[in-house]
């Protein structure tokens, strides 16, 4: 009898595991470095290792982009049973929120927003970033739950539904 042990490592581990080398990596793309382990916004310090000759830089893509470019996103967050007054409202805390996120690691990022039928849907590069999203749609508006689902694969999307109750009429 044979017992047979596979080995997983996280998604984000492995994306950076091409990396692992010693030198920086300069996505060509959107600008974003890797050093010390973590992908950071091209800075200033960035600029004075690469023009100092020192330490190897090789270009590359990040992560972000490369989910981006083969439009598979971490995240989807749909929104559903949005009145339509609100619509733009929600595009716009959810943007405030993302740029805030992306400001923090460049590699957390709002790929697309679209309307659907009656709502919309969200897909980002990140699960927590999708999550965060949710939570913060239900923390603005009272009358929305939201029900997260994780990705039970490693390469499927984590799905966060924030559901918006029908308004009670002050009629009934």
């Amino acid at each position: 009898m044979t017992i047979r042990c596979t080995i997983t490592r996280p998604r984000q581990a492995e994306s950076h595991s091409v990396h692992g080398g010693g030198g920086i990596v300069h996505c060509s793309v959107c600008g974003a470095v890797y050093y010390r382990k973590s992908w950071h916004h091209d800075n200033e310090v960035f600029r004075r290792i690469r023009s100092s000759g020192v330490t190897p830089v090789s270009e590359s893509i990040c992560p972000a982009c490369a989910m981006i470019r083969a439009h598979r996103p971490d995240g989807r967050v749909i929104v559903e049973h949005v009145p339509t007054y609100l619509r733009p409202e929600i595009v716009s805390l959810v943007g405030r929120y993302c740029e805030r996120a992306e400001q923090e690691n460049p590699e957390h990022r709002l790929i697309e927003i679209f309307r659907d039928s009656d709502g919309l849907v969200l897909t980002t590069t990140d699960r927590q970033l999708a999550v965060g999203i949710g939570k913060k749609i239900r923390d603005a508006f009272k009358r929305s739950r939201v029900d997260i689902r994780f990705a039970p694969k490693k390469f499927e999307e984590t799905r966060v539904y924030v559901r918006f109750s029908e308004p009670v009429s002050a009629f009934a």
